[in-house]
């Protein structure tokens, strides 16, 4: 069993799990129920350290190293998100993980953050355009950190490590965008 496949195994489970993706930094993890996975990814109901609603993140199984479960931060994150009344939509997500994720935020109108083969200065953020399974690519409408449109870039599937959608950081960008 490989240290990622921990996460398959909490699939519609209600309980919270810490995953660690990035070795350069053993105090940061995505934390939340997991959702969705493949051979490939994974995609978690993110909680924010709070306890509360923080979009959806997914990432690339090889990048994970650790997995935490039943500690007592997961535990009162669990108990505070459940106290406030939180909760995450069905994302519905059809065909392949990665595709289905990108057809879910642009669907959805939300903005996704992407990071792109390390974790160093590789994230764009905006709304997903055109979503190119054929040749593996996804355009995206990028917001700078004002909201407003800064370009497009154009990302192969490959690539990608990384997402974040309608995440405290994304909603902000999408709630500066709208006030244009």
């Amino acid at each position: 069993m490989s240290i990622a496949s921990i996460v398959d195994t909490k699939l519609g489970a209600h309980e919270i799990i810490s995953v660690f993706c990035n070795p350069e930094d053993n105090y940061s993890a995505v934390v939340g129920f997991a959702a969705a996975a493949d051979d490939d990814y994974f995609v978690l109901k993110h909680v924010s350290t709070a306890g509360t609603y923080d979009g959806y993140v997914l990432r690339k199984k090889d990048q994970v190293f650790r997995v935490d479960q039943k500690t007592a931060y997961e535990n009162n994150l669990l108990k505070l998100y459940t106290s406030y009344g939180q909760s995450h939509a069905c994302m519905g997500i059809e065909g392949g993980l990665l595709p289905g994720f990108l057809a879910f935020a642009k669907n959805g109108q939300l903005v996704a953050g992407i990071g792109a083969r390390d974790y160093t200065g590789s994230s764009v953020s905006g709304f997903i355009e055109k979503i190119d399974a054929e040749n593996e690519m996804v355009s995206l409408h990028l917001l700078n950190d004002n909201g407003e449109f800064d370009g497009y870039a154009d990302i192969s599937f490959v690539s990608i490590v990384r997402m974040s959608v309608d995440g405290e950081k994304q909603h902000r960008l999408k709630v500066l965008h709208q006030m244009i």
